[in-house]
């Protein structure tokens, strides 16, 4: 990473999880969290380590997928490349893992970079697709304060926002470039024309939205790995004794903790993750100490597991932390 982004990581990044984690640990009764965790059932939690793996299974065949368009390659590269990805952002800034991800792919498939950050694209555009389908489904059981409800619709006309560009780069691709051409005319000549070949090689790796069964069957997959994620929250839920929360209830929480770790914070999402996790209980009338030891505990699961696979990738693939870090940095030189 560089140092411009360095600085801006630990300027932002750093302070704001700080601050979140001060929201989310005022006025807790630290006494009922201990005894929370005491009397947790942990076989509930063993059943998580498998449907993790599987939801991580799932993320790299719809990765696959996207990138089929493009050029088919090896499955097992792509499990890797994900978990490694996600490993480094639990230890890097800046959602770091996005990038390297993306470098390990690129450069073991002799994929162009442009077209590896179209799929990663059309991957978050899936996830934010999946997660606001989860919400819809859960308004019809839950009665949602009106910022809530603003924040959906933005985000809805957001994600139509990028779609709309998306199709019309590959339908519509002078037209739409005349279009871009205005927000970037500022530049020089030569900037742009080095930006248009840039999207030639990027609207490549949109070739997966011109293929219905493929598109369907990604959109599917996404709903099911966020899924997965409420599966996961509501049997950790179950051995803590949490009857307050049921399946739909998790999908929402899983749902608002998503959305909200988007913002700057420091690695592994510390603090704002509790935050909006503990937010999003407040809705569903669970108390903040009870709903803070149970976002600890998931959150906690989260990134142990995340470290143990992704530490058994980095050594299969003979990968340092440092040699992580370095493969950012290139890019953003």
């Amino acid at each position: 990473m560089s140092l411009v982004k360095r600085k801006l990581a630990l300027f932002l990044g750093i302070p704001l999880s700080i601050f979140f984690l001060f929201l989310a640990l005022r006025k807790v009764d630290f006494l009922h969290v201990r005894q929370l965790f005491i009397g947790t059932n942990y076989l509930y939690i063993l059943p998580c380590f498998v449907i993790y793996l599987a939801e991580f299974n799932l993320r790299a065949y719809r990765w696959w997928i996207l990138v089929s368009p493009v050029k088919k390659g090896k499955y097992i590269n792509f499990l890797s490349a994900t978990h490694i990805g996600f490993f480094s952002n639990t230890i890097l800034p800046m959602r770091a893992g996005e990038i390297i991800k993306v470098l390990l792919i690129g450069g073991r498939e002799k994929i162009s970079k442009a077209s590896m950050l179209a799929t990663l694209i059309i991957e978050r555009a899936m996830d934010i697709f999946a997660l606001l389908t989860m919400i819809y489904i859960t308004s019809f059981f839950f009665s949602y304060p009106g910022n809530i409800k603003k924040i959906f619709m933005v985000t809805i006309l957001i994600l139509a926002g990028f779609i709309i560009i998306f199709y019309g780069l590959m339908y519509y691709r002078t037209g739409t470039l005349r279009f871009i051409n205005i927000f970037f005319k500022v530049l020089p000549e030569k900037f742009w024309h080095r930006l248009e070949r840039a999207l030639d090689l990027f609207i490549d790796g949109l070739e997966i939205l011109k293929k219905t069964h493929h598109l369907m069957l990604t959109l599917t997959l996404s709903l099911s790995i966020w899924l997965s994620e409420a599966l996961l929250m509501f049997l950790i839920a179950k051995g803590m004794g949490i009857e307050s929360i049921d399946y739909f209830g998790t999908m929402f929480v899983i749902a608002i903790i998503a959305i909200g770790i988007s913002i700057p914070s420091s690695p592994g999402y510390v603090g704002v993750f509790e935050y909006f996790g503990i937010l999003a209980c407040s809705v569903l009338g669970i108390a903040k100490s009870t709903a803070l030891g149970y976002i600890l505990l998931f959150h906690a699961f989260q990134l142990v597991t995340l470290s143990a696979a992704g530490m058994f990738f980095v050594t299969r693939e003979h990968i340092s932390i440092l040699q992580l870090e370095q493969e950012a940095e290139k890019e953003d030189q």
